[in-house]
């Protein structure tokens, strides 16, 4: 049996186009998304649904739900997510 090699340019041109195309991948550096505690890039949707919910748990720890508590537990909420984004230590 005979192998062929599909991945082998046929010509020269080709060939030199193959090579240059693989240096220019091997050269082009890589896109990373940079996530510094400064800028955690999390969108507004999902910050609001972050602090809806730790404001329910905190509610539901401190048996108020219902009492009219609930703006005190969302400004508690926001303020402790709020700090943890900005420390970095929740990310989406």
């Amino acid at each position: 049996m005979e192998k062929t090699d599909a991945a082998k340019p046929k010509t020269k041109t080709a060939a030199k186009a193959a090579a240059t195309s693989e240096a220019v991948v091997k050269a082009a550096p890589r896109k990373t998304v940079s996530r510094t505690k400064k800028d955690p890039q999390i969108s507004p949707e999902i910050r609001h649904r972050m602090i809806a919910d730790a404001a329910y748990y905190r509610a539901k720890k401190f048996g108020s739900a219902g009492s009219g508590d609930d703006l005190v537990h969302w400004l508690a909420a926001e303020t402790e997510i709020d700090a943890m984004l900005k420390k970095g230590e929740m990310s989406s």
